[in-house]
């Protein structure tokens, strides 16, 4: 007798990151350590790039499987979300500015500076002082154009991701 037939099972991850954590082709770090674990329990993998805010309101309502390489903590926002408890990235998260005096030792040194940073990152939103003084933005382009332009003091980032910025960017 032939063989049942068995459907693949799918899950879908979204992603906020870019290279070299996550690309367009899925070969980013974290996409293919996903992609292979999943295969190992036979699941095949596929991973979204969307909005971070869209991202973790599509998970938690259970409109995609869950997303990928996040910060610990978000599930106190986001409860529907299981974290995994296997660190696979370690963020440094930095502030760029065009200005070489601005020092930023703590998160209250921020509270005077004009500030941006991309929509949607937990990170800022549950550790930044309550000012009036940041602007969000979808895309670290345009992060980098808030410096450009002098419309930022400074721009909080991820210190890896700078180099996917700058290769798309024209600064």
């Amino acid at each position: 007798m032939p063989a049942p037939a068995q459907a693949s099972q799918t899950i879908v991850l979204s992603t906020i990151q870019r290279l070299p954590i996550s690309t367009n082709l899925q070969t980013g770090l974290a996409d293919r350590i996903a992609i292979e674990a999943f295969h190992r329990i036979g699941i095949q993998a596929i991973i979204k790039k969307i909005p971070a805010r869209r991202a973790l309101r599509d998970a938690n309502a259970g409109l995609h499987d869950g997303d990928l390489a996040r910060i610990a903590g978000v599930t106190r926002t986001y409860p529907n979300l299981l974290p995994v408890p296997e660190i696979t990235w370690v963020a440094e998260i930095v502030a760029f500015s065009k200005n070489q005096q601005i020092t930023t030792p703590d998160w209250t040194s921020l509270e005077e500076h004009r500030i941006s940073y991309i929509r949607g990152w937990v990170v800022f939103e549950n550790n930044l002082p309550d000012t009036p003084m940041v602007d969000k933005v979808a895309t670290p382009e345009a992060l980098f154009k808030m410096l450009k332009m002098d419309r930022a003091d400074l721009a909080l980032y991820e210190k890896d991701g700078i180099r996917a910025a700058q290769s798309t960017a024209k600064y």
